[in-house]
C-alpha cells in the first residue's frame, strides 16, 4: 500500500523536473544570439557579420591594411576617427574600449565624400564604366586600434562592399573588392596627425 501511494508522488516530482528542464531550454532558445563576428590574425569583430568579414579579407596583396604609429592608443583612436570623418565614412558603431569603429552596409550612390566610389571599390565594369559609380553600393568599413607588441599602436582599416543595379531595376548583387586607396588615405591621415609611424 505504501509503495502504491509513493508512485503518484514520484510521478509529480518527475513531471515537475522535466517541466523545469523544458522551460529552461525554451528560455535559452529565446535569448538573442551574440552578434556574428569573424576572427583573423588576432583581430575579431563584435560588429561585422561573418560574410562581410570574409569579403574584407579578400584583398589584393599590395593593398595596405595595417600600420604602427609611435603614439598612445587614445591618440590613435582620435586620429582614426578624424580620418574616417575626412573621408565621409559614416560610423554606425564606435567602441573605444574594444578599439573598433566602422559601418555596416552604408548605402552609397556614385560618391563617397568628394570621390567616386570606384576610387575605393572594384565592383566590375558595365557599358557606362565602373559599376561602383552607377550602381547602389552597400559599403562596410571597420577600423581597429590595438596596442603594438613592442610599444606604440597598430591601426588597421578594412573595407568591402556589394553593388546592386537598382537604378536599372535589377537586384543581382555584385561583390566588391578594395582598391587599397581608402586604407592608404586613412594611413596617411593618421600618420600626418600623429607625426610619424614605424
Amino acid at each position: 500500500m505504501a509503495a502504491q501511494s509513493q508512485r503518484p508522488l514520484y510521478r509529480v516530482v518527475l513531471f515537475t523536473l522535466l517541466s523545469g528542464l523544458a522551460l529552461r531550454a525554451d528560455v535559452v532558445a529565446q535569448q538573442p544570439s551574440a552578434p556574428p563576428s569573424g576572427q583573423y590574425g588576432g583581430l575579431s569583430s563584435r560588429f561585422i557579420p561573418t560574410d562581410i568579414w570574409t569579403r574584407m579579407l579578400e584583398r589584393p596583396e599590395d593593398a595596405p591594411s595595417s600600420f604602427t604609429v609611435t603614439a598612445s592608443r587614445d591618440s590613435a583612436w582620435v586620429a582614426l576617427q578624424d580620418a574616417f570623418k575626412q573621408l565621409d565614412v559614416p560610423l554606425d558603431f564606435s567602441d573605444k574600449v574594444a578599439g573598433e569603429m566602422g559601418t555596416v552596409r552604408a548605402k552609397l550612390y556614385r560618391r563617397l565624400g568628394k570621390a567616386p566610389v570606384s576610387d575605393f571599390l572594384r565592383c566590375g565594369e558595365g557599358i557606362s564604366g565602373p559599376n561602383a559609380d552607377s550602381y547602389v553600393v552597400y559599403l562596410s568599413v571597420v577600423g581597429f586600434v590595438r596596442p603594438a607588441q613592442d610599444g606604440g599602436t597598430t591601426v588597421v582599416a578594412l573595407i568591402t562592399g556589394q553593388a546592386v543595379d537598382l537604378p536599372n531595376g535589377r537586384n543581382d548583387v555584385v561583390p566588391c573588392t578594395t582598391t587599397g586607396k581608402l586604407e592608404d588615405k586613412v594611413a596617411k591621415s593618421v600618420i600626418k596627425r600623429l607625426g610619424g609611424s614605424r
